[in-house]
């Protein structure tokens, strides 16, 4: 019995210096706030086609708009050669983002006629980017934010 104290003590004074090591770790600090980029379908106020900015009134700033667009959209649609020669006619959809500084992001052809329409549709909309035209962004709560962009492109001959 002599000779258990001194050893259990010496075991209690081993195990209580093991666990006086042992460090206890801070709790992580908190992730960082998620900003959201995400891409809005719908908003408060939808993207427009700019050079209507000084007019008041929100549908006849729309209407002015959708006649600057449609506007630039014929003025710079190429009716692909194939589709005059095979008498191609449609309707043809392009979407891209309209971003929150007013340039337009990730265009792609979303319902083609063939004959290279879709492709004559995407290239007005990648001429919109390369000659600087800024759209109006689109708006939640006052803030501007990302916002697809469905445009209908009709092709007759």
């Amino acid at each position: 019995m002599d000779k258990i104290i001194p050893l259990v003590s010496m075991f209690m004074l081993f195990v209580v210096g093991v666990f006086a090591q042992i460090e206890v770790d801070a709790p992580p600090p908190p992730p960082p706030p998620v900003v959201s980029e995400d891409i809005f379908m719908v908003v408060e106020e939808m993207p427009y086609f700019p050079g209507c900015r000084e007019i008041e009134n929100i549908s006849e700033k729309r209407k002015c708009a959708d006649e600057k667009l449609l506007s630039f959209v014929y003025e710079n649609l190429e009716y692909p050669k194939l589709a005059k020669d095979n008498k191609v006619e449609g309707k043809v959809v392009v979407q891209f983002v309209v971003e929150k500084d007013g340039t337009l992001k990730g265009a792609k052809i979303i319902r083609d006629i063939g004959a290279n329409c879709g492709k004559a549709g995407l290239a007005v909309i990648e001429k919109m980017n390369e000659t600087g035209i800024l759209w109006e962004p689109g708006k939640q709560r006052g803030t501007a934010k990302a916002v697809q962009f469905n445009l209908p492109i009709m092709f007759k001959l």
